[in-house]
């Protein structure tokens, strides 16, 4: 699982390296740098420690850092990564110089929070510093004070594990007496609230401050062994090392060599105990030094090999982690090229599949686009077609009625003209059969002419002009024709009912046609928003394989025009059965 994670940030950091340089890339990038360096250093599932890796995702973070706090937070994260990868000096001044400008820049952003762990990261460095060295500067001096300045007397604590295994080179009265007032004023609230553990920490500082600047070595003694009292009881085992280490290098710069060889002794003794290698060469060198003073050489070079063993043992140690963490910070480096190249390729594919991706959609929107406009051409060629079909029917009717009728009504009149009393029984016959055929003729051409473009369907409306032509149908074909139309049905637009009436029409010559019906059916209903018509007979029905002839595509046509439906099927038990649905 932390192998995922780590995965998943690299991957966000490529992600983010594909934008622009910006402040809110730049401010995410430093984000997501600074969590690979924490999973680095603290994660639990990634084993061995890896400090190197955290350093570098840190360095990364620092470099992008937008405002002063990122650049504070980057900082004290290096800090604590240099008092964490092991115990030595050299690292614990390292750390030192991150912890100072952290504390400086936090001070300048006023951050309390940022101080008071740079403060406590601080106190760690100091801690981790061997004895010998020296440790306290003037300016490392001016930043711890600013440190506690910053914070209240109630928010202010050191860290369990603190120990100021320290000694303060000389520095200037001024600023160690700022110091030990700031230091005595946070004891009086720990007094007052009987706080044993932050009492404790107090009386170690002051004792350090106290005695290591000459101010009053007296005091600092009685504070620190105040210090040791209750880390005695607390069982603070760092605090008691730390502190019976000083007194013992004290009385041994004093020349109590016999006082300083009983501290070194009952230190050395608990060192063992405790496993505690580092605490325990230190100790064996200050007891080698105090028996040398006292001119026991066989004690002291006991002593002084003892220290050596460790130190050497501790060295190849410390050695071995660091080339450990040489080969972990390769193999991270390999595992991110790695990483970076996959992602790489994959980011490759990606952009292909865009590029194909965009050359369909380029491709689709061409044909649909082409498609409209062959589907907006056709229904233009429909309408032109349609409004033709009109305009001819209109002729047609007019031709029918005006040419047509006139001529057959001149030959009625001039029948009817002729003595056929002068006709013998064979003529009459002859003439009676001749009126009846002309009659005939004048009633179907006035018929047709009314069909195709009834008078009742521009003065009444659909419903009238179906209501007469079903009455002539019935009276003139012998098929008896019903036609069912509600009350609450309005009158509709022109264009509709025009297209309505020639469904109508079409359909019905089809029955008078081929159906051998002997029954039709019309019926119309309202349904809401919309207007429902059947039309149903009972005659033999369409042949099972049957293409619409140029008629039902009309019909389609018209029915696509008004944005209606369209169903057609055997009507059971026998004839057939189409029904329209069009928006009113």
């Amino acid at each position: 699982s932390g192998q995922t994670v780590f995965d998943s940030l690299k991957t966000q950091v490529l992600r983010l390296k594909a934008y622009s340089p910006a402040k809110p890339r730049d401010s995410l990038l430093y984000e997501t740098y600074y969590t690979l360096g924490e999973r680095y250093k603290q994660t639990d599932d990634w084993k061995p420690f890896r400090p190197d890796s955290a350093l570098y995702f840190y360095d990364k973070a620092l470099s992008l850092a937008v405002n002063e706090r990122q650049k504070a937070y980057g900082l004290l994260a290096k800090g604590d990564t240099y008092t964490g990868s092991y115990w030595g000096a050299e690292n614990a001044w390292i750390a030192t110089d991150f912890f100072v400008n952290s504390i400086r820049t936090f001070s300048r952003i006023r951050d309390r929070e940022g101080l008071h762990r740079a403060a406590n990261g601080l106190y760690g460095a100091f801690g981790r510093r061997a004895r010998g060295d020296r440790i306290f500067t003037e300016n490392q001096l001016q930043v711890f004070i600013l440190a506690m300045e910053s914070q209240t007397a109630e928010d202010f604590s050191f860290p369990v594990n603190f120990s100021c295994d320290t000694a303060l080179v000389p520095a200037r009265r001024a600023t160690y007496m700022k110091a030990v007032r700031a230091c005595r004023e946070n004891l009086k609230t720990w007094i007052a609230r009987q706080d044993q553990p932050h009492i404790m920490w107090r009386s170690e500082v002051l004792g350090y401050l106290l005695y290591e600047s000459g101010i009053d070595k007296r005091a600092g003694i009685e504070y620190l062994n105040s210090a040791l009292k209750i880390a005695q009881e607390l069982s603070n085992r760092e605090i008691i090392f730390s502190i019976i280490g000083h007194l013992a290098i004290w009385e041994y710069e004093n020349k109590n060599y016999r006082k300083a060889a009983n501290l070194a002794r009952t230190g050395f003794e608990n060192s063992q105990n405790a496993a505690w290698a580092r605490k325990e060469a230190i100790f064996g060198d200050i007891l080698y030094r105090s028996y040398r003073g006292m001119g026991r050489y066989d004690s002291a070079y006991y002593f002084k090999d003892r220290s050596i063993l460790i130190l050497d043992s501790l060295s190849f140690l410390d050695a071995r982690i660091q080339v450990n963490h040489l080969l972990e910070k390769q193999q991270a480096e390999k595992q991110q090229a790695a990483l970076e190249k996959k992602l790489q390729s994959q980011a490759r594919i990606r952009n292909y599949s865009l590029i194909i991706v965009a050359i369909l959609t380029v491709s689709a929107s061409y044909i649909l686009y082409t498609n409209r406009r062959l589907s907006r051409k056709n229904k233009e060629i429909y309408r032109a077609l349609l409004e033709g079909q009109t305009t001819e029917r209109k002729r047609v009717a007019n031709d029918l009625h005006d040419s047509l009728g006139s001529t057959l009504s001149s030959l009625r009149w001039s029948l009817e003209a002729i003595d056929k009393t002068k006709f013998d029984l064979k003529e009459q016959e002859i003439y009676s059969n001749l009126q009846n055929t002309l009659d005939l003729a004048y009633d179907q051409v006035r018929l047709l002419s009314h069909n195709l473009l009834p008078q009742e369907l521009e003065k009444h409306g659909l419903m009238k002009a179906l209501e007469y032509l079903v009455k002539k149908l019935d009276k003139a074909t012998g098929i008896s024709f019903l036609l069912h139309i509600p009350d609450d049905i309005p009158r509709l637009d022109s264009k509709t009912e025009f297209e309505i009436y020639s469904i109508c029409l079409e359909l019905l010559n089809n029955v008078l046609k081929h159906a051998q019906a002997k029954n039709v059916g019309i019926v119309f209903e309202k349904k809401g928003r919309f207007l429902d018509m059947s039309i149903k007979d009972d005659g033999k029905g369409m042949p099972e394989k049957v293409f619409p002839g140029r008629g039902l595509n009309i019909i389609s046509e018209r029915v696509r025009d008004l944005n209606g439906k369209y169903l057609t099927g055997e009507n059971l038990p026998s004839g057939t059965f189409h029904l329209f649905t069009f928006p009113l």
